[in-house]
């Protein structure tokens, strides 16, 4: 036998005794798997798992970054290799997520802005990710009942409500599901033997999936050792060189990670600890995510810092650490189930650190969302600890046995009945920051939040309130002041406004960045707020007729932020009050270059612009794309028949006025217009019929028209 072959053949033995190795610990007890009945506990967990949140198929967009993600996205409508590139090549939300910008796109491809869509694809997810975490602890354990149960609990459990509904949390469910994938894999290698090259590759593909989605998962390396600890693998020059790629691909993701970070300003936090501090905030987070799998009461879509009495966090941060530790101490002393324990607690803590905030980043502590792929360690670890004292201690027990059945089942009931019911936090903007601020009435963003959804609906005194709340909680918060100003604005209270966007502009003008080098970094969000704190004065100034200013604040709003779109239209629409065409043409070629998907308008108020010069044929392409982002906008039907008559398209011009008449039978010029391109088509009764109606909805010249033409 040559020396490759029996190394192979080494290697494949060496697989086995690894598998036997792991098997000691979690072996399958009770024989084969059924395929069928794998398939069929599947199946009625999947059911399960979709009617516990098909009620979030009911809700919408929310304004907690289902904005920037979605439906404010310029980039989702058109799948092209301009947009890829820019999906590969610029962050979303300050982070490197070109797949999900993608699933995104496709998702608009179906629906366009039908939220419907978009909830359908996370339920979607989730539910493959259901199945890939039974696949994997199958994989791990052997034992059909604990892949069973631990799939159930995390296809219902309330904690993922928060990585399931909200439709801008797709990275988690997109890397979970690559990841998942990854693992299986790996693990399919490890049982195989050193030598089956195969599944090393196809992980290291899904891995390279899984951080395009998300940098979550940059830990997969070190899950991949532990994986080697499980199935007692000797750590050779040969186990450590296969890793060597995987190490490589999680530095290069971590710095792009770090470098995207740091571009946004995301890094750091307007809460103040110190290092002490930060060692009981840690070992707080680190238990947070485990009783909340436990007892997941309370849950939140936003949990704040504490605030510090004077130097004092409060009392159950500095319990933390001793609970932990003690925790730790206890597990550590259970010899009997330690090589369980210790596999399901570092699955657990691997995917869990990057989000312990050690490294400060925003205002949020913790969040339910982030324990949706590593409490599956912790599941894994007690359904199997279960199963083993089954087998081992509690066989002649069986009133045990039948309490734990009765307390699972009554968990999973209560487990799902509490999804289902916490689903409809995230229906609307309004519901969702009313349910935060129930529980955390100073958070800041969540007033600026709802108050821009009241805005919007324009219930102005609620949304007054929340803005005023938000400063008086943030006063550094420059968006809470301008858009108190555009509140303001629709209240009729223009001098209040002036202040607002004063101070909004005051705020953010040392960190939008520019060309002066005292200024701090640049900051991008401070200028996109900049931006629209010029904007919004430059309305406001427009709307006092103080043109210059307006033009100069637009200006300033292009200077802040060379592609904010809406300070060229506003700008656009200056230049035509003052019947300078030329310019508001260059503005709306501009903002319709920045943002060609942003809607109808621009290209409607473009064709007028168009027609004023008299290039009908330009008029007429911009007419038809204003119908095709708004099919009922009766006065771009309206016009677009008139051009199409002048360019001799008769009957696209009775086309475009009969749409208009069965949208707004009321509108007496589209009755008046067909009627005279009917009389051209010496089709005199449909003329007269249509010049009577105009005339009967106080067309004067309709009456004219009978009167010349329609005398019997």
């Amino acid at each position: 036998m040559s020396k490759h072959k029996q190394k192979i053949k080494e290697g494949r033995k060496a697989g086995d005794v690894q598998k036997a190795s792991g098997a000691a610990v979690v072996g399958d007890a009770g024989g084969g798997i059924s395929r069928k009945k794998a398939a069929l506990l599947l199946g009625v967990i999947l059911v399960l798992a979709a009617i516990t949140f098909s009620n979030s198929f009911q809700n919408g967009f929310v304004n907690w970054d289902d904005d920037r993600n979605v439906y404010e996205n310029k980039y989702l409508p058109e799948i092209s290799l301009q947009n890829l590139k820019v999906y590969f090549t610029k962050p979303l939300v300050a982070m490197y997520t070109p797949l999900v910008y993608l699933s995104y796109a496709v998702d608009y491809q179906i629906t366009q802005l039908d939220p419907t869509g978009y909830h359908a694809t996370n339920l979607l997810l989730h539910l493959i990710n259901v199945s890939l975490v039974f696949f994997v602890i199958l994989l791990l354990t052997e034992r059909l009942g604990a892949a069973a149960i631990v799939a159930l609990i995390f296809a219902i459990h309330p904690l993922n409500a928060a990585a399931v509904t909200p439709v801008s949390i797709r990275s988690s469910l997109l890397y979970t599901m690559f990841y998942l994938g990854a693992f299986i894999v790996y693990i399919k290698y490890v049982k195989k033997g050193l030598y089956e090259g195969k599944y090393l590759l196809g992980a290291g593909i899904l891995f390279v999936l899984a951080l395009l989605s998300k940098s979550a998962a940059v830990v997969f390396p070190l899950l991949m050792l532990l994986t080697d600890y499980y199935y007692g693998r000797r750590i050779d020059k040969r186990t450590i060189a296969e890793k060597v790629p995987f190490f490589a691909l999680s530095l290069l993701f971590g710095i792009l990670t770090f470098v995207f970070r740091e571009d946004a300003r995301h890094l750091g936090s307007s809460y103040s600890f110190d290092i002490v501090d930060r060692v009981f905030l840690t070992a707080y987070s680190v238990l947070f995510y485990a009783v909340k799998l436990v007892l997941p009461v309370n849950l939140s879509a936003y949990y704040p810092y504490p605030a510090k009495a004077g130097d004092w966090l409060p009392l159950e941060f500095y319990l933390a650490l001793p609970a932990l530790l003690v925790t730790i101490w206890a597990l550590f002393k259970a010899k009997k189930y330690r090589k369980l324990i210790v596999f399901g607690s570092l699955f657990y803590l691997i995917n869990i650190v990057l989000v312990l905030k050690i490294i400060p980043m925003g205002n949020e502590m913790v969040c339910d969302r982030y324990a949706y792929l590593p409490t599956v360690g912790l599941l894994m670890t007690l359904v199997c600890i279960f199963y083993e004292a089954k087998e081992n201690g509690l066989q002649g027990k069986p009133n045990v046995v039948r309490a734990a059945g009765v307390l699972l089942v009554g968990s999973v009931i209560l487990f799902s009945w509490m999804s289902y019911s916490r689903n409809p936090v995230w229906k609307n903007s309004i519901s969702l920051h009313s349910d935060i601020i129930r529980k955390y009435h100073n958070v800041p963003t969540a007033h600026n939040g709802r108050g821009l959804a009241y805005w919007q609906q324009k219930f102005y005194k609620e949304a007054l309130a929340d803005f005023d709340q938000a400063i008086s909680l943030e006063g550094l918060g420059s968006d809470y002041y301008s858009n108190r100003g555009n509140v303001k604005v629709s209240m009729g209270d223009y001098e209040g406004a002036l202040r607002d966007f004063d101070k909004a502009i005051a705020l953010n003008d040392r960190t939008a960045g520019g060309n002066d080098s005292r200024r701090e970094k640049r900051d991008p969000d401070a200028a996109l707020r900049l931006a629209a704190a010029y904007n919004n004065r430059g309305e406001l100034k427009k709307t006092l007729q103080e043109y210059d200013a307006a033009l100069l604040d637009y200006g300033k709003a292009i200077e802040a932020d060379p592609e904010y779109s809406i300070a060229y239209n506003g700008r656009a629409a200056v230049h035509v009050i003052r019947e300078d065409f030329d310019s508001a043409l260059k503005d709306y070629d501009k903002a319709i270059e920045l943002d060609p998907y942003r809607g109808g308008s621009v290209y409607y108020r473009r064709a007028y612009i168009h027609m004023i010069k008299e290039d009908f044929t330009a008029a007429l392409k911009d007419y038809t794309k204003a119908i095709e982002f708004s099919p009922g906008n009766v006065d771009a039907l309206n016009n677009r028949g008139y051009i199409r008559h002048l360019l001799n398209d008769n009957a696209g011009a009775i086309e475009d006025y009969t749409k208009v008449i069965q949208l707004a039978p009321a509108h007496h010029d589209a009755f008046h217009n067909r009627g005279l391109i009917k009389w051209l088509q010496n089709d005199k009764t449909g003329a007269c019929s249509d010049w009577r109606k105009a005339a009967q909805l106080g067309r004067k010249d309709s009456r004219e028209a009978i009167a010349g033409y329609c005398r019997d």
